[in-house]
């Protein structure tokens, strides 16, 4: 009698283990790392580029500006609480400095930065509050100037390099021929009303932050 043997399973059987199906292993969350973005040396229109990409950035961003270069501001980019070199800071902004400087060559007077708090400045909703950390980055020439009057107060100079109402870390950093400069009383060619933080007293009206600030919420 012949017997007939069949190793159809046991052929199917190794072939499962030397062909195995695939899967999927589920991973731990991970945090994605914040952007990061290269400023060419010397570009202030590409530094301030970079810092309203910053502000808009989810979970903020990090700057690289090149070693050992200078910026020099010459004119004012924004009126917040007074005159600033620098779009203001509204996110979490690192700026490494690799040893550069940014310096204000004038002739206009302005700070280099603005921190948001988070407070309203028109009415509108809440500001997102600012936090700016600067690392290995001088600082240098920045003039926060408060506004004159005929009869009434001087205005505040507030924050001569940078005016903080967020939070602010600084490693390693040299702020040099920085000035924050109240404003003058007795000015005869000025109104009765007070100066403000970037202005002048207007007519009998008291000064605001300056650039028409005060009037309009800036964009």
């Amino acid at each position: 009698m012949c017997r007939t043997r069949t190793f159809t399973r046991r052929t199917d059987i190794a072939r499962k283990s030397l062909f195995p199906r695939p899967w999927l292993e589920a991973l731990e969350d991970r945090l994605v790392p914040a952007s990061s973005i290269l400023v060419a040396p010397g570009n202030v229109k590409a530094l301030i580029a970079a810092i309203n990409q910053a502000d808009i950035t989810v979970g903020g961003a990090t700057i690289e500006l090149a070693p050992n270069s200078t910026y020099d501001l010459t004119a004012v980019d924004n009126y917040w609480y007074g005159p600033n070199g620098l779009p203001p800071i509204t996110n979490n902004v690192i700026i490494h400095g690799n040893g550069s400087t940014i310096v204000n060559s004038g002739p206009d007077y302005f700070r280099f930065f603005i921190v948001s708090g988070g407070s309203s400045l028109s009415g509108n909703a809440n500001l997102p509050a600012g936090n700016l950390e600067l690392d290995n980055l001088t600082l240098q020439g920045g003039t926060a100037r408060g506004g004159s009057s005929g009869h009434g107060g001087g205005g505040l100079g507030a924050g001569g390099a940078i005016f903080n109402m967020g939070t602010l870390t600084l490693k390693g950093d040299t702020l040099f021929a920085n000035n924050a400069i109240g404003g003058q009383s007795g000015v005869t060619v000025l109104g009765d009303g007070g100066g403000g933080q970037g202005e002048s007293a207007q007519g009998n009206l008291g000064g605001g932050f300056g650039g028409g600030f005060s009037r309009r919420f800036p964009k």
